[in-house]
């Protein structure tokens, strides 16, 4: 699944569905920050990391104004360009969730949570994931 799932994800189009999310979910992730992108209506995963979620398509060189990443790393150089800049600091080694600016091509960071140790889904979570796949 994983590489036929990698080949869809480079489409900026290409959005997630509930059973890939929860099969592909990083699970240094906490639970609070699970939830949060469960509440979305897409998911978008970078198809480069496990570790960068959108609520919008998203491509390398747009994203839509208002759009939500939620990620472990910021203000990266690739292709020459820092990419995913924001109007703070961001602390390492932690998860940051950013709206973005279009008009000044930056994302506010809004909430950020700590990395947890790489655990299996709660048994709330797994409710929830089964949920939202009924309900689809």
């Amino acid at each position: 699944m994983a590489s036929k799932l990698t080949k869809k994800l480079k489409s900026p189009e290409y959005m997630m569905n509930i059973h890939e999310f929860m099969v592909t979910a990083n699970r240094e992730m906490p639970d609070e920050l699970i939830k949060f992108i469960l509440s979305w209506n897409k998911i978008k995963k970078s198809p480069y990391n496990n570790k960068s979620y959108y609520n919008e398509p998203k491509g390398w060189d747009f994203f839509k104004d208002g759009g939500i990443r939620v990620s472990d790393h910021w203000n990266f150089s690739t292709r020459g360009q820092i990419h995913c800049k924001t109007k703070q600091v961001v602390e390492e080694n932690g998860w940051s969730v950013g709206i973005y600016d279009s008009e000044n091509d930056i994302y506010n960071i809004i909430n950020t949570y700590p990395v947890v140790k790489e655990h299996e889904f709660s048994e709330e979570l797994k409710n929830l994931f089964y949920k939202k796949l009924r309900n689809k």
